[in-house]
């Protein structure tokens, strides 16, 4: 498991949509895959540590600390609890 140290956040606010926070994240984070930690060229995506679609966590839908890159390929199995 790669550590997923991005620091703060790069703006005051929280990110809308929070795909915009995908060049920060690959700034400081590289291009590598928070899951596998494959060095990914390209098909990374932001993922949510804490899903986006649960009741729960929908406030955290655009929180920096909230996101980690993943490696984008169909049917790569995450477990979110390895970023804890």
């Amino acid at each position: 498991m790669r550590p997923v140290r991005r620091g703060g956040s790069p703006q005051p606010d929280d990110f809308d949509p929070y795909t915009d926070a995908k060049p920060d994240l690959i700034s400081r984070l590289g291009g590598y895959c928070s899951y596998c930690e494959r060095r990914i060229a390209a098909n990374l995506a932001v993922e949510h540590i804490q899903p986006k679609k649960l009741p729960a966590y929908q406030d955290l839908e655009g929180r920096w600390e909230n996101f980690c890159l993943k490696d984008n390929l169909p049917g790569l199995f995450m477990d979110s609890r390895l970023l804890t």
